[in-house]
């Protein structure tokens, strides 16, 4: 049968063993939620890039509309719309259409950019988690190889040891002379 000492020491092992572990696991567990942002984040940066696309090739519908919304109303007055002022309204037309489907599309890489930021920050975040786990992990087994060093020494040191009295000994086997498990003699 194990004493109490032996019993301490097998739990203080299995305690840092499980501290350690649950260390290592929740770094692990940031670590994958982290990416599952990052995830969503880069999707939020495609959907932003296809949204400004759509939205400048609606611009560039809604210019041709007005161009050939123009071209009705010029030639309705009579103007030849293939010449002079006539041709330089449409173009001007044209070119307004342009550049706001190009602000579009500007608008839409800012955005994306900002979600790709985003994913990369949170891979950085999770990786951060993962490392910090790891080394939460090690520092508890560190401190629980060191505690349970030291209460090995003392339980040897101490198992040996006996307290005389007169005519009799105490033996403590480690737990010092609070905790006697055996008596002898006469005092």
């Amino acid at each position: 049968m194990c004493d109490l000492g032996t019993i301490g020491l097998v739990l203080s092992v299995a305690s840092t063993a499980m501290a350690s572990k649950g260390a290592r696991d929740q770094g692990k567990y940031q670590q994958q939620i982290a990416n599952n942002n990052a995830v969503a984040a880069e999707y939020q940066a495609e959907g932003a890039i296809e949204k400004g696309n759509l939205e400048a090739k609606q611009a560039r519908l809604r210019a041709g509309q007005e161009k050939g919304s123009a071209r009705t109303a010029l030639a309705a007055n009579g103007l030849d719309v293939d010449f002079g002022t006539a041709v330089d309204l449409q173009g001007d037309i044209l070119a307004a259409g342009e550049q706001d489907a190009q602000q579009l599309k500007h608008n839409a890489a800012l955005d994306a950019w900002g979600f790709r930021n985003q994913a990369s920050n949170s891979r950085a975040n999770g990786t951060l988690a993962r490392t910090s786990g790891n080394n939460q992990a090690a520092s508890s087994l560190l401190t629980g190889a060191s505690s349970v060093a030291s209460k090995w020494g003392d339980y040897k040191k101490a198992k040996g040891t006996t307290a005389k009295g007169s005519g009799g000994s105490i033996s403590t086997y480690g737990f010092g002379s609070a905790a006697p498990t055996s008596i002898s003699g006469s005092f």
